[in-house]
Order: structure tokens, then sequence, then C-alpha cells
């Protein structure tokens, strides 16, 4: 519900005060933008023109408040191929070619991936790679560097099943 120009102005004044705080320490490096979105349709250019306007003033004020940090995010992908917790799920390459066009418009300067947004044991490293693939290219293509965020916290179960029962007890 916030207007883009509001959550802008909102982080910009966020970025000043950390600056003022942090800025002078020799290991201050640069910044975090820590909105992990869910993933957006790529269909859905209202939702897609907002975050691009919000990250590329924000990224651009970051940079002008510290001209040698950095900009970086730590998005998501979902590997639900069927939706079961109705969230969006993109193809790797819908998802690289939303963040190529993300990042070539906001130039963020770094993406550091998270392993999925699930965090469930059960999903595989060969159904996660074509995810990272798809984003370091996105960021090659983009200018932007490519890290990746491995979370320490992942649910142990077998299957998605297993998953939803857990969640539907607040386990």
């Amino acid at each position: 519900k916030t207007s883009a120009e509001e959550m802008t102005a909102e982080i910009v004044a966020y970025a000043q005060a950390f600056y003022a705080r942090y800025g002078p320490h020799r290991s201050f490096y640069g910044w975090y933008l820590n909105h992990e979105i869910n993933p957006i349709a790529a269909d859905d250019a209202d939702q897609s023109a907002y975050w691009r306007h919000v990250w590329h003033d924000v990224t651009a004020a970051c940079h002008g408040i510290a001209p040698k940090s950095v900009v970086t995010i730590s998005p998501f992908f979902l590997l639900d191929e069927a939706r079961r917790r109705g969230f969006v799920y993109l193809t790797p390459a819908q998802y690289g070619a939303w963040w190529e066009q993300t990042l070539t418009e906001t130039h963020i300067d770094i993406v550091m991936l998270q392993d999925s947004g699930e965090h469930l044991s059960f999903f595989t490293l060969d159904q996660r790679a074509p995810f990272f693939e798809a984003m370091r290219d996105a960021c090659k293509a983009a200018g932007a560097r490519f890290w990746l965020n491995v979370e320490s916290g992942e649910a142990n179960v077998a299957n998605l099943d297993e998953y939803l029962a857990l969640e539907q007890k607040h386990e």
C-alpha cells in the first residue's frame, strides 16, 4: 500500500542514518536491501515496475551517500512447481529474465541468491542448480556480481506433504 516514493524516502532515510553511524568505520562495505520478496509473476508489470523503481532510486541514493559502497540484495526462488503453498512459481528462464531486467534497470551491485525460499531438505542441488545458473547469467548480463547465500536453517522433511502437515501444526 506504500507508494514507491514513500518506500524510497523511508529506505534512504535509514541509509543516511546508518551511514552517519557506521560509514566512518573501515569495515563499512555497503548496503543490504532487505526486501526478500516472493518471486513476482512474469506478467505482473505493476509489481515489477514498483520494485524496480524503488531499488533504482535507493541504489542511486546509497551510491550517492557512500560512492565506493556496494548495494546488495538476497532474493530467493521457489521450487514448488505445483504451487501447493499458493506462491508464484517461475521457471529458471523466467526467473533469470526478470532478474536480468531488474538488475539492468536498478544497478544493484551484488546478488546473494538464497538456496531456495522453502528451505526444505528434500529439494536437491540438481533442482536448485538451474536457478543458480539463471541468476549467474542475469548478473553477468547486467554487470552485477553473483554470490550465494546458503541459509543455515532447513526443515529436515522427506517431502512437501510432510512439511505441509508440520506447517499446519505450526511446528
